[in-house]
């Protein structure tokens, strides 16, 4: 996945038993030239290496698992994730698909329109 933010120790339910899986997720938005990593209700950073842009809209950042096995009490893999993302800030955490893999990086808006960003050199506005 090349560079990349992180949100540690989210939780989410399994959507396969219900159980709570708390883990870290790997995703691609903001500035991701340091690694950064977030907590729910973190603002995202934004500098060299970003990938989008600040916004105001609503948008979900798909979401990567660190960990290959996820639920401890059913054992389920390939579960990507959506980082809820409001003025910039993080909100929360859902589940969004069982895949290894998908080709968009984010959804904007409350229908969810796929985009997928390149990385882009930010340019804070004057």
């Amino acid at each position: 996945m090349g560079l990349y933010a992180t949100l540690i120790d989210a939780k989410i339910k399994c959507p396969n038993c219900g159980q709570n899986i708390i883990t870290d997720w790997q995703f691609n938005f903001g500035s991701v030239s340091q690694l950064p990593t977030y907590e729910i209700g973190d603002d995202i950073e934004w500098g060299a290496q970003s990938y989008g842009e600040p916004t105001s809209e609503i948008l979900y950042a798909v979401a990567y698992p660190s960990s290959e096995r996820l639920c401890s009490n059913c054992n389920i893999k390939n579960m990507l994730a959506l980082v809820k993302i409001i003025d910039n800030k993080i909100k929360g955490l859902e589940f969004y698909k069982f895949s290894k893999w998908v080709k968009e990086t984010i959804l904007i808006g409350l229908d969810r329109k796929a985009k997928y960003y390149k990385e882009t050199k930010y340019k804070e506005k004057v």
